[in-house]
């Protein structure tokens, strides 16, 4: 048995995953990567404005890991590893952490920088070896792996689609910013990697108003203000 699953086993005897977690030394990849537990999230997915589309389908994966045995009766098998495409502040993390809340799931959210260590190879090994099925992944703008020189980024690319072949039932999530298509023809957006690719538009303009409204509604401003102007620009 090799070292990575014989620790993976010890995990999942463990009767307290975060337990497990802080008793590991991680002074280098805890700038990298943070572990949040469900209770510590304070959004569910009906409370995040607009995307209704995006959220059906976050919807009927978070019914799918509360209870799997109703779809199993189908044979249905949501997505399980999604890439939240959309601009900087479009609610990509918030939409991935809303789900973890929801499906009561501790989240680690990997952060870009932790692609740029010298040994990411061997820290992505850690992070597998420290996690079970019952974690959600989120590694925020993936495409920062494309952005390696490629005898980084290849190997990088296969170890991560080894690990989810390892874990096939792992919920995971990436979020990506880039307007460079070419990054999408890699093998990160195509099974067994990530499954499927969520677009996050611009706000529409009504839900834009509706946060606006929200963000002035402590702020001490004048009754005239024009509330559709601001959502406009």
């Amino acid at each position: 048995m090799t070292r990575t699953n014989s620790r993976r086993n010890q995990i999942l005897r463990s009767q307290n995953v975060k337990e497990q977690y802080e008793k590991r030394n991680y002074s280098q990849l805890s700038r990298n990567f943070r572990l949040v537990e469900h209770e510590e999230i304070k959004i569910e997915l009906n409370e995040v404005w607009g995307y209704s589309e995006c959220k059906k389908d976050l919807s009927l994966l978070v019914d799918f890991l509360n209870d799997k045995s109703k779809f199993d009766k189908f044979n249905i098998h949501p997505p399980l590893k999604y890439v939240l495409s959309g601009t900087n502040g479009s609610g990509k993390k918030t939409l991935a952490c809303a789900v973890a809340k929801m499906a009561k799931r501790p989240i680690i959210i990997i952060e870009p920088s932790f692609f740029y260590g010298q040994e990411v190879l061997e820290e992505l090994d850690e992070i597998f070896s420290l996690i079970n099925e019952n974690f959600i992944l989120l590694f925020k703008n993936i495409e920062s792996i494309c952005e390696l020189p490629t005898e980084i980024s290849q190997p990088l690319i296969e170890s991560l689609i080894r690990h989810f072949r390892d874990f096939p039932n792992l919920v995971a999530f990436a979020t990506f910013e880039s307007e460079e298509e070419v990054y999408l023809s890699s093998q990160l957006f195509e099974k067994p990697a990530f499954e499927k690719m969520i677009e996050l538009p611009f706000h529409e303009l009504s839900t834009r108003e509706k946060i606006v409204e929200e963000l002035l509604r402590d702020i001490p401003v004048d009754s005239n203000i024009d509330v559709h102007r601001i959502a406009l620009d």
